[in-house]
């Protein structure tokens, strides 16, 4: 079922249903349920952009799971906090976390879960500037997934590996992993994940002068963002609007 609310991300179903799961897992006193479903709604509010709560949620999880000795859950809220203080630009919590998911997952032997830690690893070492280091672990997170023929963790770290591309002014290859992306995600249907790679086509076309193409791009992502009411929209929107004009 986690497969299906990834792909399609309706927050009109995904959200309500990850609040009654929380509030019977609390109500029945089973803690790893409790700690579980904690982590999941603490995943939708961060697809949400709802970081605050997220992070709450987050840490109580983590809590949960360091009491009851969970290593599993505890190495996908790791993974999860990494990924927030990515978002919030607060890179030395996100690197600990990273590296603490990383060391988790390894001990587990979940690759999945290492190429989730290597590939927000590769996001860290992009925003500090350490493009080498950057390359070589969103090229790790890349290869895992494709051993595994996980097509939604492939889709993902293309656009990654576009994006240490593109800080290092790559344009060229920026467009071809992206383009890779959009294959590899309309062919798993994976329509949101089809969406960003659309949306970050489009900012490289405009890099490139290709308004009527960057535009295209754009509004095909913002149709279907608009769709689920996903919050992504508005930042669609705003490119739109503010390059209208000036091609």
């Amino acid at each position: 079922m986690i497969d299906y609310f990834l792909l399609a991300k309706p927050w009109s179903v995904w959200l309500p249903l990850s609040e009654i799961a929380l509030d019977a897992a609390r109500a029945s006193g089973d803690r790893r349920a409790h700690g579980m479903t904690t982590a999941n709604l603490a995943l939708v509010c961060f697809w949400r952009r709802e970081f605050d709560r997220s992070h709450a949620l987050y840490t109580e999880a983590m809590g949960i799971t360091r009491e009851i000795d969970d290593q599993h859950v505890r190495a996908w809220i790791s993974y999860g906090l990494a990924c927030l203080g990515y978002e919030r630009h607060q890179l030395d919590e996100a690197r600990r976390f990273a590296d603490d998911a990383l060391s988790l997952f390894g001990g587990l032997g979940e690759r999945d879960g290492e190429a989730a830690a290597l590939a927000v690893l590769g996001d860290i070492h992009r925003e500090a500037g350490e493009w080498d280091a950057a390359m070589a672990a969103t090229e790790r997170a890349l290869r895992a997934c494709r051993a595994l023929h996980d097509t939604y963790g492939e889709g993902r770290k293309l656009v990654k590996l576009a994006e240490v591309h593109l800080a290092r002014g790559q344009l060229d290859e920026a467009m071809a992993s992206l383009d890779r992306s959009l294959i590899v995600r309309q062919d798993a249907e994976d329509r949101w994940g089809a969406a960003d790679a659309q949306v970050r086509r489009g900012d490289i076309m405009w890099e490139l002068g290709l308004a009527d193409q960057a535009h295209a791009a754009w509004h095909e992502a913002l149709e279907f963002y608009e769709s689920i009411e996903d919050p992504r929209a508005d930042d669609v929107q705003n490119r739109i609007a503010t390059t209208h004009g000036q091609a």
